[in-house]
């Protein structure tokens, strides 16, 4: 284990969250992705990974006393944050595509939900299966190592904010994505199995 030069790079102690990436991609892509393959957006702030179970207290038996299970899993929305740029990145391509192909479709008229199974059932896009994307978050070390990564299944983009322009104040312009999606799972680091 000691000649592994893998097992130098990669160890227990806790990361910083300064070295990461935010890509587009298959999920069947994602280990060509966490190897180098594409490179990802870069973002300043990713928030919301996060999963949490919806309980409920239900009394079995009066001796038992309540017990609690499990009613639904949910995720938090996926927020990504980065100051603006005239260069479009493929994530402001993506939103506009798809605000402006659901508007073209006459879907904003129709009051329809951006809820519930987006692969599965595209009825609330109007069978818009194209704005459906997954991603990869991959955090690094400082030398650009993968250390864990993070795969966002069928998300898509409901909304897209960039922050106030104010001749008053000398701050950067950022903009801001917010998506929906059917969960994340941690994927395989190519290589990890080797320390």
């Amino acid at each position: 284990m000691a000649d592994n030069p893998l097992s130098k790079l990669l160890d227990q102690r806790p990361v910083t969250g300064l070295h990461f990436r935010v890509s587009l991609a298959d999920m069947a892509g994602a280990a060509s992705m966490l190897a180098g393959g594409v490179a990802g957006t870069k973002f300043s702030k990713v928030s919301g990974l996060k999963v949490y179970a919806s309980i409920n207290e239900k009394e079995v038996s009066k001796s038992d006393g309540p017990e609690t299970f499990i009613e639904d899993i949910r995720y938090d929305d996926i927020i990504l944050e980065r100051g603006l740029t005239s260069d479009p990145t493929p994530f402001t391509l993506w939103c506009m595509q798809v605000f402006s192909e659901f508007a073209r479709s006459n879907g904003s008229t129709k009051g329809v939900a951006a809820t519930g199974s987006f692969a599965g059932n595209m009825k609330g896009f109007g069978g818009m299966t194209s704005v459906v994307k997954n991603l990869v978050i991959t955090l690094m070390n400082e030398k650009g190592i993968p250390l864990i990564a993070w795969g966002i299944k069928d998300a898509v983009p409901i909304s897209w904010d960039v922050s106030p322009l104010d001749a008053m104040t000398n701050s950067y312009v950022t903009e801001t994505i917010k998506l929906k999606h059917k969960g994340f799972e941690i994927l395989p680091i190519p290589g990890a199995d080797m320390i």
